[in-house]
């Protein structure tokens, strides 16, 4: 019999998912087997199931040390993938820092601490009233560290208050200055609270100026800011530098934090020790400003931490694991440092955020091209168009 091509077509067709036939299995996405050479060892990723074979994916400890960059949308798993990697590197004994813009994550991790772990874990809780740990960010162990701490510090009220638009050389070259001034005496105060005092208080800046031997912030402040006209050009320089400090020194939740010497947190000591750091920075406990603040200063000390570990030798230096979620929020030029350096110090990190877009501001496209110029594995959960 010939048959054309419509009574073909009803003779044998597929079945639709409107069919109603019984016992047919519907494949809702191709499944591919996992490869061959999966390692043995290493942190699990999840499971492939194929033909009824179950293999455990796994990520190796050298590959960890390029780094894990994780984008999916809101509600995707991301958070959740980053607490079962947390979990299981807590379990495996390794040094793990969690940097949690809403809160639930660390809360979450508290609660699978193993009972001999109990003493690693260190808390930051900026919302804890009752017991302000202390966050100095103009502290530093060694002189070569100020030149970095500063230029951090400048980075952050550049991403905070975007300086090309409010900032300016003036700016800079004051806020510079001031903190160098500060530091060359930290036992005096090297904080925030003090950049408004050296600016407004010609006594305190009189007595700054009298313990440092800096010859170059010496002659900037009895030269240059005295000839550009004296208390007076001070004066009008100290609130345009001092506004952009308000939000935090006038905060109740944030100035018992910025406020103390001697921060509470060892950052070197926790990576070389191999402690569990939950850093809650729930937004809506203490504003977003608050929190992005506290998070960016936290980068950046965690990666002085690293660089300073060049002291040591390399097989020596413990692999110390970084988890940052929504890290668009905590952009500063540290993350483009930590992904192209921070492998040699065993500094590992896992981002996470939900789409591209989030990492370009102004169209300055450095830390999207450090992304995807240094990190070793992509995890890809559900994206946008």
């Amino acid at each position: 019999m010939l048959f054309n091509a419509e009574e073909m077509a009803s003779v044998y067709h597929f079945p639709l998912p409107t069919t109603e036939t019984p016992n047919i299995l519907w494949l809702t996405a191709r499944k591919a087997p996992a490869p061959v050479n999966m390692p043995n060892e290493g942190i699990i990723l999840g499971r492939n199931v194929y033909r009824n074979i179950e293999t455990l994916i796994r990520l190796k400890k050298a590959d960890r040390r390029r780094h894990v960059y994780v984008i999916g949308m809101t509600g995707s798993g991301k958070s959740e993938f980053q607490k079962n990697l947390a979990i299981q590197d807590i379990k495996n004994g390794e040094g793990v820092c969690v940097i949690d813009p809403h809160g639930d994550l660390v809360q979450d991790l508290l609660g699978h601490v193993p009972k001999e772990r109990i003493d690693d874990v260190i808390y930051f809780d900026p919302s804890d009233y009752e017991r302000p740990m202390a966050l100095n960010l103009l502290e530093f162990s060694t002189p070569e560290q100020k030149g970095f701490l500063i230029n951090e510090m400048i980075n952050i009220f550049d991403k905070l208050y975007d300086l090309k638009a409010t900032g300016g050389p003036m700016f800079e070259q004051y806020m510079r200055n001031t903190m160098l001034l500060m530091m060359e005496d930290p036992e005096s105060g090297s904080k925030l609270m003090e950049i408004s005092k050296v600016l407004a208080d010609p006594d305190f800046r009189a007595y700054k100026l009298s313990k440092s031997k800096n010859p170059v912030v010496n002659d900037f402040w009895q030269k240059e800011a005295e000839k550009a006209g004296g208390e007076a050009s001070l004066a009008n320089m100290v609130p345009y530098i001092t506004s952009k400090l308000t939000p935090f020194i006038a905060n109740d939740l944030i100035r018992p934090i910025i406020a103390q010497q001697k921060s509470a947190i060892d950052f070197r000591k926790a990576m070389d020790n191999k402690q569990i750091l939950l850093i809650n920075l729930s937004k809506g406990k203490i504003g977003e400003v608050n929190a992005n603040l506290i998070g960016m200063v936290i980068i950046g000390k965690i990666l002085i931490a690293s660089l300073s570990r060049v002291d040591m030798p390399q097989e020596e230096r413990a692999d110390y694991y970084l988890y940052i979620d929504e890290y668009q929020n905590l952009l500063t030029d540290s993350i483009s440092i930590i992904l192209s350096e921070a492998r040699k110090y065993r500094l590992n990190l896992t981002i996470a955020h939900q789409f591209i877009g989030q990492l370009v501001k102004n169209n300055d496209t450095r830390i999207r091209d450090a992304v995807f110029g240094n990190v070793g594995s992509m995890v890809t959960f559900r994206i946008g168009a």
